[in-house]
C-alpha cells in the first residue's frame, strides 16, 4: 500500500505533531508538513496524501488536504 519513504514520512509527520502540541487545525498540519520535509521527504508526504485521498476520501479529500499538497509543492 504504502512505499517505505511514504510510511516514514507519515511517521515523521506525526512526531511533527507531537513536538508542536500547541498547534492546531492548518497551522499545525503545515508545521507537521514542515517537519518531515526538511528530513527530505516532500514528495513522499505528498505521495502518502494522494494514496490518503484514494483510500479513504471521507478523511483525506478535504480542503485542508489540497491545501498541504499545493503548499508542499512549493517547497
Amino acid at each position: 500500500m504504502f512505499t517505505s519513504g511514504e510510511e516514514t514520512s507519515i511517521i515523521l509527520h506525526e512526531i511533527g505533531h507531537a513536538l508542536n502540541p500547541n498547534l492546531k487545525g492548518i497551522e499545525g498540519e503545515f508545521m507537521a508538513d514542515n517537519y518531515t520535509s526538511e528530513r527530505g521527504l516532500t514528495d513522499e508526504i505528498i505521495s502518502s496524501l494522494e494514496k490518503g485521498k484514494a483510500i479513504r476520501p471521507s478523511e483525506f479529500a478535504t480542503k485542508s488536504t489540497e491545501q498541504r499538497i499545493e503548499r508542499l509543492k512549493k517547497i
